[in-house]
C-alpha cells in the first residue's frame, strides 16, 4: 500500500516501527472489507 498517513502531526514520525504497524494495520483492514464484500 501506498501513501499511509502516520500517526504523528505534521509528519514528523520517524518511528519506522509505528510506521510498520499502521500500514499493516490499515491493510488488514482494507482486506478485510474486500473479503466481506466479496463474500456476500
Amino acid at each position: 500500500m501506498d501513501d499511509i498517513p502516520g500517526s504523528s502531526f505534521g509528519g514528523y514520525d520517524f518511528d519506522t516501527g509505528a510506521r510498520l504497524s499502521e500500514s499493516y494495520e490499515k491493510a488488514g483492514k482494507s482486506l478485510g472489507k474486500y473479503i466481506s464484500k466479496q463474500a456476500r
